[in-house]
């Protein structure tokens, strides 16, 4: 189905070898220096999370960064484990509604749904005008799971690649928050967007969850590159092409294929970058579960994200798992904010601590890595320390082709202190 899972068997070793290697913190860390850092630069990257707005014309990318203010922790007071199961199954039949107009059966009919063959999963692959939905019944989650992608215009793929790699394969991280603010578009506000996707939500079951709105602004997404500083990788992050004919590439992505020309299939001149405008504006939706009054933060797993199109009237992108209800809480014992740093410094080999600056503290709920192939009667679900940071320039330049090395966020499991890798 999603093609982040086939690489699930090599993450699960990198994940193992991780949890085997060393012991939690290392070293003992000046956190004087942590909390009282001397020269604080000035961050390449556009909004912050309270940010007034940017320049229409040009983004902001050079504001001061502001440490944060460790009179201001989270209480732990109240926090615990809890354990989860399987929310309600999602609504397959909405979910075709809202896509198509039209239900499975009448799909299948026509020829544009096909059932998997050989299991009893009851997953289907369905794809009409251009829209390609896939549906798991029991994904590597072992949770029910959709994923949609239109292909008119690229439109799916374009907005997929404005999304951010640290986004999709990771928590909400701080440089996702630094690039799109929680503000309005002019051509539709962020509650007629939540109002556009709410069949979809609730066929998910996300009705009553927290849903942060993110607006894709054309000045944002036209220097993408550089506010993501992902300017090393070389794509153009193009807007939607509304003379791309998704049919005519399949049937030469099939030829090459059949001739085994795979430098024509993934090769080839990049195409000429398109500007993003008014008409290519979106809003991003994430809806999040919350429970004891912690949000469920991860990546696109045990969550619902969609790209919505005011322009097209329609979601073009969308990414989510069966929503998950807790059954009962579990004291567990819990770190403290300063071990949780501790061990990012560990886990980023960050020597000096004068190359952090510590942006913001906050406690989330998410899945250990082992929670993501349970195999247990019971999940649980462990609240952790979410450390959002930025990291000095002279380190970044030190570690030019270590992509893990870029500020950002990272997640500490408050139970066993270790970072929470694939939550």
């Amino acid at each position: 189905m999603k093609k982040k899972y086939l690489m699930l068997g090599i993450a699960w070793m990198l994940v193992v070898s991780h949890m085997l290697s060393g012991c939690k913190f290392v070293r003992e860390v000046d956190m004087g220096a942590i909390k009282n850092p001397q020269n604080v630069p000035t961050q390449e990257g556009g909004n912050s999370q309270n940010t007034d707005g940017m320049n229409q014309e040009e983004p902001s990318i050079s504001k001061e960064i502001q440490p944060f203010d460790w009179n201001n922790l989270p209480s732990t007071e109240g926090v615990v484990s809890v354990a989860v199961k399987d929310g309600p199954s999602i609504d397959t039949e909405a979910v075709l509604q809202f896509f198509y107009g039209e239900g499975k059966d009448g799909l299948i009919k026509d020829g544009f749904l096909i059932q998997d063959e050989g299991t009893d999963s009851g997953g289907f692959n369905c794809e009409r005008d251009g829209v390609e939905l896939s549906y798991a019944e029991k994904s590597n989650l072992d949770t029910q799971s959709i994923y949609v992608v239109d292909k008119r215009e690229a439109a799916g793929m374009r907005y997929r690649e404005v999304l951010g790699l640290r986004f999709l394969y990771n928590e909400i991280s701080q440089v996702f928050l630094d690039i799109y603010p929680e503000e309005d578009l002019e051509s539709c506000s962020r509650e007629e967007a939540i109002a556009a996707c709410a069949p979809l939500a609730k066929a998910m079951g996300y009705e009553e969850a927290q849903v942060n709105v993110y607006a894709m602004k054309k000045e944002i997404l036209n220097n993408f590159a550089k506010l993501s500083r992902a300017e090393k990788y070389g794509l153009n992050f193009s807007a939607p092409d509304p003379e791309y004919d998704y049919k005519y590439v399949e049937e030469q992505e099939e030829e090459a294929l059949q001739n085994g020309d795979y430098d024509k299939l993934f090769g080839g001149d990049e195409d000429e970058k398109i500007e993003w405008t008014n008409r290519t504006e979106a809003y991003i939706l994430v809806y999040r579960s919350v429970w004891n009054d912690l949000v469920m933060d991860t990546a696109n797993d045990y969550m619902l994200l969609c790209v919505y199109v005011p322009a097209y009237g329609r979601v073009v992108y969308a990414d989510g798992t069966q929503s998950l209800v807790h059954t009962n809480l579990k004291e567990k014992e819990l770190i403290s904010a300063e071990e949780a740093v501790a061990e990012v410094l560990r886990v980023q080999k960050i020597v000096s601590e004068k190359d952090i600056i510590v942006r913001n503290i906050s406690l989330v709920y998410s899945p250990r890595a082992k929670q993501i192939m349970p195999d247990l009667e019971q999940r649980v679900i462990d609240p952790c320390w979410r450390i959002d940071y930025q990291l000095s320039e002279d380190f970044i330049k030190r570690n030019p082709n270590d992509y893990e090395t870029d500020d950002g966020t990272i997640l500490i499991n408050a139970v066993d202190g270790r970072e929470n890798l694939w939550s």
